[in-house]
């Protein structure tokens, strides 16, 4: 049987722990306030830059540019190139995973693929899935505190290989947040242009609830 002094020492580290995980939670909530606040304040100008894009796409003069044709004679095998967007750190629920296992779903549709990675949960995630074809291109350490210039970069390295013609299509697969209820992975086709404009990639997969 323990003794007072065990049972009261027990209680203080209860408590200890209780109050580390109350300012774990604020702290949380307050980083979660800040993104979303960001999210909104870049919604319209995402949704803006989309239309803008779709209506150039869709110009006349436009439909011959090597960001809008589709390839008249495409590879036999095919080869895109699918952009999977994750978190660097663990421990947020199904947030990385069901990212992954759609983008495994996608990679099973497309076949031959060219993956890149932005997170270092993702990146380990098809390491250990696809050791053989591997990993492309990493991209980690900014998924906290993303800036223009990450992105630029990104789009640098998938750019260079469609004009080179190393790959036919872009996809891009990541999360959609609506609130903490709703994360639900979603699919975009990026390039060519023409292509996403008259196919739109509806993703069905349903949120599993899966810890990293």
């Amino acid at each position: 049987m323990e003794s007072i002094q065990q049972v009261k020492n027990r209680i203080g580290s209860i408590a200890g722990t209780r109050q580390i995980t109350q300012s774990m939670r604020l702290v949380s909530t307050a980083k979660l306030q800040r993104v979303r606040d960001r999210m909104a304040g870049n919604r319209e100008f995402y949704a803006e830059a989309g239309r803008i894009v779709r209506a150039a796409a869709a110009e006349p003069d436009a439909r011959g540019h090597r960001f809008v044709r589709l390839r008249e004679a495409p590879r036999a095998a095919g080869l895109s190139c699918l952009l999977v967007v994750g978190g660097d750190r663990g421990l947020c629920g199904g947030y990385t995973t069901n990212v992954c296992r759609d983008a495994q779903a996608l990679i099973r549709e497309l076949g031959a693929v060219r993956l890149v990675t932005v997170g270092q949960k993702v990146r380990e995630f098809f390491l250990r899935r696809r050791r053989q074809e591997g990993v492309a291109r990493s991209f980690m350490g900014i998924s906290e505190t993303p800036f223009f210039e990450d992105a630029e970069e990104i789009a640098a390295c998938v750019l260079d290989w469609f004009e080179r013609g190393e790959i036919d299509a872009v996809y891009l697969v990541y999360t959609h947040f609506e609130n903490m209820l709703s994360l639900r992975p979603e699919r975009k086709l990026l390039l060519p242009l023409g292509a996403a404009d008259a196919e739109t990639l509806a993703n069905q997969t349903e949120p599993q609830e899966a810890m990293n």
